[in-house]
Order: structure tokens, then C-alpha cells, then sequence
């Protein structure tokens, strides 16, 4: 039993995290822009919180044009644990200077609404 207050990372091990990396980053390359980017507020801070690798995600967003609009972002392997766990939603908003009562969570799953809440975050399903 782990003692109270501590968290072990959860996930990948190092070695199966390098190896999801490696595809997700190409991947991220091949991606196509979904229409909802065009959409994107440009006057509220706005961050990517992913279940995907940083590196990946950043990929993403240089390849969509996106990156002057985003202002953190959070992989799975950019803090010690990952959603559903509230802390990648929570350093995300750290990072933006969001008050998290103030925030809303835009995304397209069940651990996202998840996250969301365990965060003291509005959800909206996309």
C-alpha cells in the first residue's frame, strides 16, 4: 500500500512509452485538421490536455497552424500521471493562469468528462 498523499506514475513503462511515441508522433504528422479548429477562441487562453505524448500533440498543432493560439499543453508523459487523474487538466490551466471555476474542458470522451469533473471543471462533449 502506497502512503497516503503519494502517487505512482501510471501508465506505460519508459521503454513502451518511446515506443508509443514513435507512433504517434508520425502520426501526428499525417493528421487532419478537424473542423472544430477552425473554430478555436482566440480571445480566452486556450491549452490541449491529451492522453497523446506532448511531442505528438506540439507536432499536431505546428502542422495545423495552431500553435500561436495554444498556450500549454500537456501529454500523457508531461506530468506524473494521466487522465483521468485531475493533475494533466490541472497543469494545464496552472500553466494558462485559469482558475479552474472559470474553465471549461472541451472533449470527445468518457475519461475527458472524467477528468473534467474530478478537476472542479465544466465539461462539454465535441
Amino acid at each position: 500500500m502506497e502512503p497516503a498523499g503519494t502517487r505512482r506514475r501510471r501508465g506505460a513503462p519508459p521503454g513502451l512509452e518511446a515506443v508509443l511515441a514513435d507512433h504517434e508522433v508520425p502520426g501526428a504528422e499525417a493528421s487532419a485538421r478537424l473542423p472544430h479548429a477552425d473554430h478555436l477562441p482566440l480571445a480566452v487562453p486556450t491549452g490541449v490536455c491529451s492522453l497523446n505524448c506532448e511531442a505528438a500533440c506540439r507536432t499536431a498543432l505546428d502542422r495545423h497552424d495552431l500553435t500561436p493560439h495554444v498556450g500549454s499543453v500537456v501529454g500523457r508523459d508531461s506530468v506524473a500521471t494521466y487522465k483521468p487523474d485531475p493533475e494533466p487538466l490541472i497543469a494545464t490551466l496552472r500553466d494558462l493562469g485559469a482558475d479552474p471555476a472559470a474553465a471549461l474542458f472541451v472533449g470527445d470522451s468518457e475519461r475527458d468528462a472524467v477528468t473534467a469533473e474530478r478537476a472542479g471543471v465544466d465539461f462539454r462533449w465535441v
